[in-house]
């Protein structure tokens, strides 16, 4: 019997450091993951810009498809549609000594939506990074095919 109250106070007492463990583990944890959107935020912004140039250069180039040149128009749409969502934010964030909190609790709803808005296009632009990676793929497949059928002709003749 004695021995049982002897390991009960001995959990006791290493409650409290370990209550202080976990509260650090979940600030590192919260720290982690900040880190994580914003690793992320660079990695979907330089998809964004590789994608960018791989259009430019292929207008360039004259192989341009209607697909790419609709969802190039439905990302320009999209651009004049957040920046007319960001221009209030900006105006409210201006005149910060005259704001009300009901204004806070609106701005910060405002802010939300701009960031969800932000986070449907990064994964937008995902999808679109990964077809264009498909279909540079199966052009590459196709004209390595072309290429090894003009071979095997040119060796048979």
């Amino acid at each position: 019997m004695a021995s049982s109250s002897t390991s009960v106070s001995d959990l006791v007492k290493l409650f409290g450091p370990r209550a202080k463990l976990s509260r650090n583990v979940s600030s590192l944890n919260d720290q982690s993951k900040s880190e994580d959107w914003k690793i992320r935020f660079e990695q979907e912004r330089d998809d964004a810009i590789r994608a960018e140039a791989d259009l430019s250069r292929r207008r360039s180039s004259g192989r341009f498809t209607s697909q790419i040149e609709q969802i190039n128009q439905q990302h320009e749409a999209m651009d004049e549609s957040n920046t007319t969502a960001v221009a209030p934010v900006s105006h409210s964030a201006s005149t910060t000594t005259s704001v009300q909190p009901a204004d806070w609790e609106s701005e910060r709803d405002g802010l939300y939506q701009l960031l969800k808005n932000k986070d449907e296009e990064i994964n937008e632009l995902r999808q679109l990074v990964e077809k264009l990676k498909k279909k540079t793929i199966e052009q590459e497949e196709t004209i390595g095919a072309v290429w090894e059928l003009a071979l095997n002709q040119s060796s048979s003749s």
